[in-house]
């Protein structure tokens, strides 16, 4: 999952310096990637303070990628 939001910050700085429709794709493609990333974590943790923190980085991931896709769409 690190790799995953490294590749999103990665991807969001790209895109902010030179916005293209190739960035759009790149980012947009990175923030599926993450979102994606937690649902394993969410089938393997029990204690549930990390599931509640896994379900917020969902949460925001998936705001994150529909307000993106709002202002590029």
């Amino acid at each position: 999952m690190k790799a995953d939001v490294l590749n999103a910050r990665i991807a969001a700085q790209a895109y902010a310096t030179g916005p293209s429709a190739a960035g759009v794709q790149t980012y947009s493609g990175a923030l599926d990637t993450l979102g994606r990333s937690v649902d394993p974590g969410l089938e393997v943790f029990v204690v549930s303070s990390n599931l509640a923190r896994l379900r917020d980085i969902k949460e925001r991931v998936t705001g994150l990628k529909q307000t993106f896709d709002q202002l590029v769409g």
